[in-house]
């Protein structure tokens, strides 16, 4: 059976919830799913690839997918998805935070550092042939 990727990786992503290597968090109202994050806690999770400046699986955690749909943006419910994230991360001994960016990002490079993201760590070519590399603050 032929699976597309995103249904693929939301398979994988219920994996990682599964086995405790990571969490995923979701935006709710009136009952619908309208947005949603994962909290990657193992570097073995494919989404940060044993990058340990990402996710350490001691202390260094990554945020990760986090989407919402576009009628619910600016309203603030992400920013305080990812302050749930923050605190469940420091509630489980997690003491470093990263969360990545796609090179053609404007918008979310502000949006992290007023979320308090402000170191650079490292930057990807992973996606070069598609012509976007990643950064990761």
């Amino acid at each position: 059976m032929m699976m597309n990727a995103g249904l693929a990786g939301k398979y994988e992503y219920i994996g990682y919830n599964q086995l405790g290597k990571a969490v995923t968090f979701c935006v709710v109202l009136n009952d619908h799913s309208v947005g949603e994050g994962t909290l990657i806690l193992y570097s073995e999770c494919k989404a940060v690839s044993e990058r340990k400046e990402l996710c350490d699986d001691n202390g260094t955690a990554n945020i990760n997918a986090l989407r919402i749909q576009k009628e619910y943006e600016c309203k603030g419910y992400m920013s305080r998805l990812v302050k749930e994230m923050e605190r469940y991360a420091v509630c489980n001994g997690i003491s470093k935070l990263t969360i990545g960016i796609k090179g053609k990002e404007t918008r979310n490079p502000a949006i992290y550092l007023h979320w308090g993201f402000t170191e650079f760590l490292s930057y990807s070519l992973e996606e070069a042939l598609q012509g976007t590399p990643k950064y990761f603050v």
